[in-house]
């Protein structure tokens, strides 16, 4: 079918899948449908949502109920990542009103999520909450490096015969921008890096903390990037450089 072609037609719809997701049987198809209408349809709603108010606060309300009444991680995984693909779309392509707390939420949406490919899209969407200037309080900075940083190291190897397509390098990168691309969440990055260098025994595990030590510097400045903590990454360095030497 095709998307509505009028403003009261789509705020009309939009507002029925709103509702809908209050309803958990019929969550696995409302959320296909808000797929089909917000990201299949992107181009032909989009005029409609950036040009009419009614529009847009009929998606803010159904952002709202997708991150409120959908519990995103019961879902079968293409479901999920249809979720992410429809937050990622209301909050970020069509400037609709954000609902309060919707980093929170997010995150919630996330907190546990373990298909790379569905980490890949939760990852990437982090970067552009900051550009959003979302991260507003250190408790927001807090529950963002939370639910991202379980996941550093990645571990993740693709099975023999993988068809995914989606690999260890493009994981640690969709993670690695998550915990730079803010300077809010610097110093919790410093900490967690110079963690897995005091306690790992694993020479990749050490070898993605010091990449992400020297991305922290590169990206904010040494006196952001590493903050109050210079003296500990130095110490931590030398003592990296007894033991490369011991090896």
């Amino acid at each position: 079918h095709s998307p509505p072609s009028n403003p009261t037609a789509l705020t009309t719809l939009l507002t029925f899948l709103s509702e809908r997701l209050k309803d958990e049987p019929c969550v696995r198809e409302v959320i296909r449908a808000c797929e089909a209408l917000l990201v299949t349809s992107q181009g032909r709603v989009q005029p409609l949502l950036l040009a009419h108010a009614e529009c847009a606060d009929a998606a803010g309300r159904l952002l709202a109920a997708a991150l409120k009444d959908v519990h995103v991680q019961s879902l079968a995984l293409g479901d999920r990542a249809r979720t992410y693909r429809v937050i990622e779309a209301c909050a970020f392509e069509y400037g609709v009103p954000l609902p309060e707390r919707f980093v929170e939420g997010f995150c919630n949406a996330m907190d546990g999520e373990r298909d790379p490919r569905n980490l890949r899209l939760c990852f990437n969407i982090i970067p552009r909450i900051a550009e959003r200037g979302l991260i507003t309080s250190p408790e927001v900075a807090e529950a963002i490096f939370s639910v991202t940083s379980c996941y550093f190291p990645i571990t993740f190897q693709p099975p023999p015969g993988d068809t995914v397509g989606i690999t260890n390098a493009m994981l640690k990168d969709a993670l690695m921008e998550s915990m730079l691309c803010s300077h809010k969440l610097a110093s919790s990055a410093t900490d967690l890096a110079l963690g897995k260098l005091a306690a790992s025994e694993s020479m990749s595990a050490r070898l993605d903390a010091l990449d992400l030590l020297s991305s922290l510097a590169a990206r904010h400045g040494a006196r952001v990037g590493l903050g109050g903590s210079a003296r500990q990454v130095w110490s931590a360095l030398r003592l990296q450089m007894v033991d490369g030497q011991a090896d």
